[in-house]
């Protein structure tokens, strides 16, 4: 699966190693909620890598320019 440019293909790999996506209702609840626990830290990882979001969720104020 392709992103945003911003993050590598590899970011959401134990995600998908998962095999359980959102329309597969027929999967065991624990395995959905395994697979958005993942999903969620994995995008918090990326998130905090990057820098462009804050902890609460805010985007961080630009530097300012000297």
């Amino acid at each position: 699966m392709r992103y945003a440019a911003e993050i590598d293909d590899e970011t959401f790999e134990e995600y998908e190693s998962l095999g359980v996506s959102p329309t597969q209702v027929h999967r065991p609840k624990g395995d959905h909620r395994e697979a958005v626990l993942t999903l969620s830290s994995q995008l918090a990882d990326e998130l905090s890598k990057n820098g462009k979001y804050s902890c609460d969720g805010r985007q961080p104020e630009p530097a300012a320019a000297n």
